[in-house]
């Protein structure tokens, strides 16, 4: 991490130099310079270069083997940045960087029981709201959510359903997201051991549906596998992630928290505004709010979080499954937990209240700062 101020390209100390810098071991120096102040034109250009070596220089740090974002590697990248940089010529979103760099908050694994307990208290509100959404549905005919089962016939037809929902969703594309430089999605089924029941594997851009749990999932829930892992969800933002990824676990929790906003905000138009597409999505929000409550209350039992999910879809083994992941994932939980709160703060009212003009600006303006971490004072500066 020492060599991050050192390497740019001949050319840039070239025109540094232009501007009255020296270029001494391929390293940056500033030299003072004495005579009339430079002009707009020059300053312009010497703000431009700086952006562009602050961006080199991050972009080398998290391209080196072993960069997982830790608090070593953020500190020994904001110093190099500091040595190197002219930080007053720097872009608003380097700024928000570089704070999220040296911010103690980007870290913290932990939380302070007053911080906790807000949380708790937070994601305990939320829960009953969601559970009042619920209850408020018309009665649904139990056929729309039979299982799947072991029959080869149906779990084609499950896997063809959710390969229409996404072509719907495509189609349609009620958020106004940009889909065309997408790569191709396809939907198939996984045979190892998973914890989860579906997930996006972005090496070869596809939806795995684990074999051992397709035959316990509903036919409604291939509209949550489409939207979740493939549009508007992992497959648009894990694709399309913009680079440096500097704080890489913060990335995975601000994505899933935006597609859990998605998720809600999809009742804000008409073709999603059907009893059973609601039921599932508002089961899917629940199921990860009381994921969020675990990872706050480690002590949490079983019998608990299956409590808080009595009246919902899911096969008993499936929830039992998702309550054993939240231990290995908790920091994520709760990271995503306090992103989806920051995230929601973002409208000035109900957001499914909104007209849908302003609400997809709102969102538009909000993916850039997906990159950054939004449990820190720096992300919607």
């Amino acid at each position: 991490m020492s060599t991050l101020g050192r390497g740019s390209s001949f050319t840039l100390c070239l025109l540094f130099y232009w501007l009255g810098t020296g270029c001494n071991q391929l390293s940056l120096e500033r030299a003072e310079i004495k005579s009339t102040p430079p002009s707009p034109e020059q300053v312009s250009l010497r703000s431009k270069l700086e952006q562009l070596l602050f961006d080199d220089i991050s972009s080398r740090a998290a391209s080196e083997a072993g960069f997982v974002g830790a608090q070593a590697q953020h500190l020994a990248l904001s110093e190099a940045l500091a040595q190197s940089v002219d930080l007053t010529l720097i872009r608003p979103d380097q700024k928000m960087i570089f704070a999220a760099l040296t911010n103690p908050l980007t870290h913290r694994t932990q939380t302070d029981e007053g911080h906790q307990l807000a949380m708790i208290s937070k994601l305990s509100h939320r829960l009953e709201k969601l559970n009042r959404e619920r209850r408020s549905l018309n009665d649904i005919d139990p056929k729309i959510f039979a299982k799947v089962g072991e029959s080869p016939a149906n779990q084609q037809q499950f896997l063809n359903l959710v390969q229409q929902a996404i072509a719907i969703q495509a189609r349609t594309n009620p958020f106004q997201l940009d889909y065309a430089s997408l790569p191709s999605l396809l939907v198939k089924t996984f045979h190892l051991p998973s914890n989860s029941a579906f997930f996006y594997q972005a090496q070869d851009a596809s939806i795995r549906v684990a074999v051992d749990t397709l035959p316990r999932l509903t036919f409604a829930e291939a509209e949550i596998v489409a939207f979740m892992t493939g549009l508007p969800g992992q497959h648009f933002f894990k694709q399309l992630r913009p680079k440096p990824r500097l704080f890489p676990l913060h990335i995975e929790a601000n994505e899933t928290a935006m597609i859990l906003l998605l998720l809600e905000l999809a009742n804000a138009f008409e073709y999603y505004r059907v009893d059973y597409s609601q039921a599932v999505r508002l089961d899917y929000l629940r199921l990860h709010t009381v994921q969020q409550l675990k990872a706050y209350q480690p002590k949490m039992v079983l019998g608990e979080f299956l409590g808080l999910l009595r009246d919902t879809n899911f096969d008993p083994a499936r929830l039992t499954q998702a309550f054993d992941a939240v231990d290995e994932t908790a920091t994520l939980h709760r990271l995503t937990a306090e992103a989806f709160f920051s995230l929601e703060s973002q409208f000035d009212q109900s957001a499914q209240a909104l007209p849908k003009s302003v609400l997809r600006a709102t969102i538009a303006d909000i993916i850039p700062i997906l990159r950054l971490p939004l449990n820190t004072a720096t992300s919607f500066d």
